[in-house]
């Protein structure tokens, strides 16, 4: 038996929980896994198994815990919003505050009851349950910028055949959404099927040989801090989701045919903006901070494809609220109806932790039969 300390991070954005390979002894028995995972700018991370059971203590009590394990680096061990769901108790005990200070699904602003017939109406238009029915953003649009013109192409590897069938279905989706077009572009990049927990396909390309010429975009992304300042005095609060946000970015022209792949006989371009490109959460901040320049960090504040909407109380909410479905309608963007209660959820939690605490220490002990080495 060994133990360590290490400072975690409780976050209910994030899907999956995840450790460093580094904060586990030498030679810690790992755990096959057909897992992907990425970081939020979309970068992917080098998964190399699960600890299965991983006994550990935080505060005075243990838990199992069984994280993906990286290569890469983290500030910290990350436990995600599986992990908190399964032990909502673990904010109490930790930062110590009455469990009725945070209503997990309670509704602060009814939408569906505003005073407005004329936002009802244009509510209409703005939530959205299925990619096909997702408006296109008329205030922004992604460019590819490299640093070497010359084409860049790939070879697909060989699929198993289940997999081909979920590949071909995606690519016909695709096209029948008008998210692709067939293309005669002279680039190419390698199909990636990523493997989802119902057993389906989930269709991503490879773009890495593209991102190593792609210059790259310093737009600053979201600080946690400052998104924990500015909401610490709030009280009321509606999140709102933006539904696939990247396919709602058009593509520059000049730059669709980067984006090209190959299928079984057919070459495909994207003509909005796929996931896996490396500036693609940049422009999506660019575009959201275009949308609410006046009342960003004052009552609204765009976090990644999340719209947080606060204020001081009760009677001051429904205006801010207003005003931002108001702007998201006239910038043609889209919300996901089924994930505002979700998002709430996520954000009584920032709230609790903004109040409270910003980090938390955690000590992390392993058990085993086996003696190993420390790192």
């Amino acid at each position: 038996m060994f133990s360590k300390r290490k400072s975690g991070l409780l976050d209910t954005g994030a899907d999956i929980s995840l450790i460093n390979i580094e904060c586990l002894p030498v030679n810690f028995p790992l755990t096959k896994t057909s897992i992907s995972a990425s970081a939020a700018n979309a970068t992917p991370l080098k998964v190399v198994g699960v600890s299965k059971d991983l006994i550990i203590q935080i505060g005075e009590q243990f838990y199992n815990w069984s994280p993906i394990v990286t290569s890469d680096a983290l500030s910290g061990p990350i436990f995600g919003a599986e992990f908190i769901l399964k032990h909502p108790e673990i904010l109490f005990r930790l930062l110590k505050c009455p469990k009725e200070s945070a209503s997990f699904e309670q509704t602060i602003c009814n939408l569906q009851h505003s005073k407005s017939d004329e936002l009802v109406r244009k509510l209409d238009d703005i939530f959205k349950i299925e990619i096909s029915d997702l408006n296109y953003c008329n205030v922004g649009s992604h460019s590819i910028r490299l640093s070497d013109q010359n084409p860049v192409t790939g070879q697909n590897h060989r699929f198993p055949v289940h997999q081909e069938s979920d590949i071909q279905k995606e690519i016909n989706k695709l096209l029948r959404l008008g998210i692709i077009v067939e293309s005669n572009s002279p680039w190419r990049s390698k199909i990636v099927p990523i493997p989802k927990p119902d057993g389906s396909t989930c269709l991503r390309i490879d773009y890495r040989p593209l991102i190593r010429n792609t210059i790259k975009d310093s737009y600053p992304v979201p600080r946690i801090d400052e998104i924990i300042d500015a909401l610490s005095n709030a009280k009321y609060f509606t999140i709102l989701d933006a539904t696939s946000g990247h396919y709602q970015i058009p593509l520059d022209k000049q730059d669709r045919e980067k984006t090209a792949f190959s299928w079984k006989g057919g070459h495909y371009k994207f003509i909005r903006m796929p996931f896996g490109l490396c500036n693609a959460p940049a422009t999506f901040k660019r575009t959201m901070d275009k949308v609410f320049k006046r009342e960003s960090y004052k009552s609204v504040i765009p976090y990644l494809d999340d719209i947080i909407i606060f204020s001081n109380n009760a009677a001051e909410h429904e205006k801010p609220v207003e005003t931002a479905l108001g702007k998201i309608w006239a910038a043609g963007l889209s919300l996901n109806k089924k994930n505002v209660n979700s998002f709430t959820l996520r954000l009584n939690f920032l709230v609790t932790l903004s109040q409270k605490a910003k980090s938390v220490l955690i000590e992390i002990r392993f058990f085993s039969y086996k003696k190993y080495k420390t790192r």
